[in-house]
């Protein structure tokens, strides 16, 4: 029977290498691996890798049977959250070390679970052991080649219609702009102010400000894609989302990162804002909340 082993200082460099050769699959393990590496979480020891192994000698197995385990906790949420790169085909065996290594009594978030696992295994999964159907957010992920971030704008300011309009990375001092806008009544939750500081000061984020007020922004999150995209009602349909992404990529980009972004299924907008950009699809995927009954 095979478990789940934990990657340690022995096995860093080799298991980044795996990570690399099964993108953009698994794109958003290595966003947070290397952010890790680079210690932009503040919590000592909040984000572990793990990989499932029958032998307890991880990275020996075949690529194609590649099940890794990212566990963040505390999460952007507050929250403890698996995130999972699972093989399409998982035998009896790996299933049931997944079911034995997540720790249910504390609810836990799968964030951008693939779609097929979510389908044939993590829903059924969560019913038996919870008892009720989980909460579940279809999503389709994106990703943006690193070269063409890169050459993209990164800070810039310029004139429209009599505004000065400013496209730069947040501070902290922007901070309180942030938490007055519509998205964080949209989608608040107990730890969203310290998520915003935590993006800002370690990882990338950018804003457009018109006149010195916020308009837009968007952020890398703790679990390695951009999220929060957000534009201001009176400052829509002027592009700036546009401006926001491709900064936030051209950062995100600088970082040794891979930009990655989702939109929910039903969301053509901003899927098509996505190609626009030059995103190319990845695969389905499905932020899924387990809770007990």
């Amino acid at each position: 029977m095979g478990q789940f082993e934990e990657i340690t200082a022995e096995h860093e460099n080799s298991f980044e290498v795996v990570l690399k050769k099964k993108l953009p699959l698994t794109g958003q393990l290595l966003n947070v691996w290397r952010l890790k590496r680079q210690r932009k979480f503040t919590v000592a020891n909040s984000v572990q890798f793990y990989i499932y192994s029958e032998d307890k000698v991880p990275l020996e197995g075949s690529l194609q049977d590649l099940f890794v385990l990212c566990v963040q906790e505390p999460n952007m949420h507050g929250l403890y959250s698996v995130i999972i790169h699972a093989p399409v085909s998982p035998t009896h065996e790996m299933i049931t070390a997944f079911e034995g290594f997540v720790d249910w009594d504390r609810n836990p978030l799968f964030p951008a679970a693939p779609g097929p696992f979510t389908d044939k295994f993590l829903r059924s999964i969560c019913l038996k052991r919870g008892g009720m159907p989980p909460k579940e957010h279809p999503c389709e992920a994106y990703a943006l080649e690193v070269d063409k971030a890169m050459s993209g704008q990164c800070e810039y300011d310029y004139k429209e219609n009599g505004d000065h309009v400013r496209v730069a990375g947040l501070t902290l001092k922007d901070v309180n702009q942030v938490m007055a806008t519509e998205l964080t009544r949209v989608w608040m939750h107990t730890k969203m102010k310290q998520q915003m500081e935590l993006s800002i000061s370690n990882l990338a984020t950018a804003g457009v400000f018109v006149n010195d007020d916020l308009a837009a922004f968007a952020m890398l999150s703790p679990a390695g894609l951009m999220n929060n995209v957000w534009t201001e009602e009176p400052f829509r349909r002027r592009g700036l989302a546009v401006k926001v992404l491709q900064t936030l990529s051209h950062s995100v980009a600088a970082m040794g990162c891979t930009p990655m972004a989702e939109c929910t299924v039903t969301n053509d907008t901003s899927r098509q804002l996505l190609k626009k950009l030059g995103f190319t699809f990845v695969q389905e995927t499905n932020w899924v909340t387990f809770k007990k009954a």
